[in-house]
């Protein structure tokens, strides 16, 4: 990509360069169901009170990113590090809303505790009439655990078709039926294939910067010195 290509054009800001524009979200955390984010090509400034949902979206995305991330370390950094992080994608998947007494002691309390499924759909655009989706599907069976987790990932060039999704979510999902609903999508049941190929389309020319965002991300405990954050993380 030149560098011309990524100069302002009258109102375009940076065509050519892929920046996030949709967020797509289905049965994570508390965002019960299919919601969606439009995200301005300028920036999108994510606010509100604690516990509102902004660590549930950026860990939604950071199951796109990585395969297996650390969850909410933000909120992690914000409790010195002294709680133990228990938000893993069976607990979004499931929407953890608290627990409940069971006998003289308690267990979790889940807003999906049945089979469900979840998805999480990243829509870039270049602005010069170019579109990338990359997506992460997940579901569980009804008395499923996290080790019961499946996990599948799309590349497509339009924002997920979550109707068609529903309509195979009777049965667990598979390769073959993702690539029935979804002839012209790239289908993954590998992260890494599945990451070196997104890297690609987007640009990102180096591994190292998805950790990087979510080190940034994370706000706080960068740990040691500067010197030592820049040599760890930012150089390569």
């Amino acid at each position: 990509m030149s560098i011309a290509s990524m100069l302002p054009m009258g109102e375009l800001t940076n065509p050519g360069q892929m920046r996030l524009a949709l967020v797509q979200v289905v049965n994570w955390g508390t965002f019960h169901g299919a919601h969606t984010m439009h995200v301005d090509r300028n920036g999108t400034l994510l606010t509100g009170n604690s516990g509102v949902g902004k660590s549930t979206l950026f860990d939604a995305m950071l199951r796109v990113f990585d395969a297996r991330p650390r969850s909410n370390e933000a909120a992690a950094q914000r409790a010195g590090g002294a709680v133990e992080d228990k938000r893993t994608t069976f607990t979004y998947m499931r929407g953890k809303v608290g627990d409940k007494a069971v006998g003289e002691g308690s267990a979790s309390a889940f807003q999906r505790p049945g089979a469900t499924w979840s998805a999480v759909a990243l829509t870039f655009d270049n602005a010069a009439g170019t579109r990338v989706t990359v997506s992460a599907l997940f579901d569980v069976p009804k008395n499923g655990t996290e080790s019961s987790v499946g996990r599948f990932y799309l590349i497509d060039n339009k924002p997920l078709d979550l109707p068609a999704i529903e309509d195979i979510t009777e049965k667990r999902f598979t390769k073959a039926a993702l690539e029935a609903i979804f002839p012209d999508a790239q289908i993954f049941d590998v992260h890494k294939a599945f990451a070196e190929r997104f890297r690609r389309l987007l640009g990102i020319s180096s591994d190292q910067a998805l950790p990087l965002l979510r080190v940034i991300q994370a706000g706080k405990g960068l740990g040691g010195s500067v010197n030592t954050f820049f040599r760890d993380q930012v150089l390569d």
